[in-house]
């Protein structure tokens, strides 16, 4: 009650604070009119919109955060608006909104363009459009049960490099679709999982070329994605999984289901 702006069920951050400080400070860092809110371990909500009459960007400080878990959301005045930006959590009083230097956080030397390593760079081949034909042997699936693949995912195609409608997309993507299959059921819902054994993404494009991404089921709780669609199309789907990770391949198991009681297996930080 009393909060502006319009967020999302989920939280862009779960923080599980053990520490000790007599200060803390959550901010937002960005050129738009964005709003933060957070509910704090007792249940309660904290809320702010402006961090002065000057200053749009959000600003929240507690003295003494207790121990527990916080949830952090950030909004906008439009519903799924988009706002880029920094979301800072500091306990030094001399780093706040107002002085904050996004380039004085960054202390390495710039590295030669000549030793940067080359990645693949968003091609006709890349999920910038919807793919033209149904791969070979794309797999159909009308039945009631869920369909599994096992995969093993190592892309270097930049999803956030990707223009997607109302959407930020996350994870290095192929080039070509890990997996694709023809959706002839009648069922009003479809649910694509990915457990995989380190932090994976999903990027599912539909038959009229719309597409829908997830990072984690639940932030801060579940890392593997899933993506559900109501009202699914039938016809060709194209799914890509991405990784975070340049440096690892990640292999596990793609589901398809037409029920959302299947559930993905949890996968933590720690796992």
């Amino acid at each position: 009650e009393g909060c502006a702006g319009c967020i999302m069920q989920d939280p862009v951050v779960t923080l599980n604070w053990s520490g000790q400080a007599d200060f803390v400070e959550v901010f937002f860092y960005s050129d738009h009119d964005p709003t933060l809110v957070i509910q704090m371990p007792d249940g309660g909500y904290v809320c702010n919109d402006d961090a002065n009459d000057l200053l749009l960007d959000p600003s929240i400080q507690a003295n003494n955060p207790p121990a527990g878990q916080y949830k952090i959301w950030v909004g906008s005045y439009a519903p799924e608006q988009l706002i880029p930006g920094f979301l800072v959590l500091t306990t030094k009083p001399d780093v706040n909104i107002g002085t904050l230097d996004i380039g004085g956080l960054v202390k390495r030397a710039p590295i030669a363009e000549d030793e940067l390593e080359q990645h693949e760079a968003n091609t006709a081949q890349s999920p910038t459009k919807a793919v033209s034909e149904p791969m070979e042997e794309a797999v159909e699936v009308a039945a009631a049960e869920p369909i599994t693949a096992s995969l093993s995912v190592s892309g270097t195609v930049a999803a956030f490099g990707i223009s997607v409608p109302d959407q930020l997309c996350n994870g290095f993507l192929d080039g070509e679709p890990d997996f694709a299959f023809d959706w002839e059921n009648k069922a009003d819902f479809l649910r694509v999982i990915f457990e995989g054994n380190d932090d994976a993404t999903l990027f599912v494009e539909a038959p009229d070329g719309s597409v829908y991404c997830n990072d984690d089921f639940v932030a801060g709780e579940n890392l593997n994605p899933v993506v559900d669609i109501e009202q699914p199309l039938l016809g060709p789907y194209f799914v890509y999984v991405g990784r975070l990770d340049l440096e690892k391949a990640i292999t596990g198991t793609l589901i398809v289901s037409p029920s959302s009681d299947t559930q993905p297996k949890v996968l933590t930080g720690g796992n």
